[in-house]
């Protein structure tokens, strides 16, 4: 029998573990980065708030949940699925709470396919749609650093210029990579299909090829994914694509606002940049939220800028870009159990 997909019991033990080391990474990454950054630590600071650019924050943080979930809800309307924005909502802020509770931000797909399942959408539409809201991103994200490198070098923060020019050398080969795989399909194919029927029973040989298979069946879903989307219209592919960077760049323009709570001052377009990088290096980090490397990146860059309040501009920016969003994502999240538990009840009461 198959196995329905589902969220664990609120009694599940598991929850404690996870939000336990997702707790434990958060304050290690907020008090142990900014000292090595040569931040001190104190809450003198929070009598210079200027509140005007505090609410802009926050104003500025729940637009980019919104344009999330608009985002969301037109892909679904482009397989003729109907979903209100107050339940795209709830599913973006309950996927942002799954993604910081797992290490790298893909854990948050399974829940936001689970939960589109929960509202009749078909499986198929529910996966095709998360794999292309989550990828994305990533896809327009990586031409970002080549394009920087050679015609915006003055740009780059200083500190950072060597990585994020062996970021561009990465992302050029994960590019070229995605080209070689559409180009030779059919051939690759092929040729794994034929090594993985001559594999021996045990070995490294096998546990690499499998890995290998493994990577090759998640590249057909998500080519599949985007065959899907080419097939949604010129418009509607053109409103996702706006909406996506629209989302990134209202993301990307806390670092910066939230220098000014605090009457500092980040150039506007190298904040941008970095916390471009910043957003690649978290989709593969295997910590929580990219605990502990989001603040080093954000720290190197902009220390000589904030240097004077740096510490809770730190602390704050992950609030507004990142902590925010999943604490609101956990309460969701235990009302949603909530009601998955009573559905449980009455089913089970039924059957009896």
């Amino acid at each position: 029998m198959k196995r329905e997909i589902t969220f664990p019991s609120l009694k599940d033990k598991h929850w404690v573990y996870l939000i336990s080391f997702f707790v434990i990474m958060s304050l290690l990454g907020l008090s142990v980065v900014p000292l090595l950054a040569g931040f001190r630590i104190t809450l003198e600071d929070l009598n210079n708030i200027h509140f005007p650019w505090f609410i802009s924050c926050f104003c500025v943080a729940f637009l980019a949940i919104c344009l999330d979930a608009w985002r969301l809800k037109v892909l679904l309307a482009s397989h003729s699925e109907r979903l209100g924005i107050g339940e795209s909502i709830k599913i973006v802020l309950i996927y942002a709470f799954f993604s910081a509770m797992t290490p790298t931000s893909f854990g948050g797909e399974f829940s936001m396919a689970y939960l589109l399942t929960r509202q009749k959408v078909p499986s198929g539409t529910a996966v095709s749609s998360t794999l292309t809201r989550s990828l994305l991103p990533l896809i327009i994200l990586l031409p970002v650093f080549p394009i920087a490198t050679i015609l915006l070098p003055g740009v780059l923060p200083r500190r950072l210029s060597h990585y994020l020019r062996v970021l561009a050398l990465f992302s050029v080969i994960i590019i070229a990579g995605l080209i070689f795989l559409r180009l030779e399909r059919r051939r690759f194919g092929a040729l794994l299909n034929k090594k993985l029927k001559g594999l021996p029973e045990k070995g490294i040989k096998r546990f690499a090829w499998r890995i290998i298979g493994k990577v090759w069946f998640f590249y057909g879903e998500v080519e599949i994914a985007f065959r899907d989307m080419v097939t949604y219209g010129w418009f509607n592919n053109v409103l996702i694509i706006l909406l996506t960077i629209a989302h990134l760049l209202t993301l990307y323009s806390l670092g910066p606002l939230t220098a000014q709570v605090f009457g500092l001052h980040v150039p506007y377009f190298k904040g941008i940049l970095t916390l471009c990088m910043v957003h690649l290096i978290v989709y593969i980090t295997p910590t929580p939220s990219g605990s502990g490397v989001a603040e080093a990146v954000f720290s190197v860059a902009f220390g000589h800028f904030i240097e004077t309040s740096g510490f809770m501009v730190v602390a704050f920016w992950r609030f507004f870009s990142e902590y925010g969003r999943v604490i609101m994502g956990g309460l969701f999240t235990v009302l949603e159990l909530k009601k998955i538990g009573r559905e449980r009840e009455e089913t089970s009461g039924t059957e009896e």
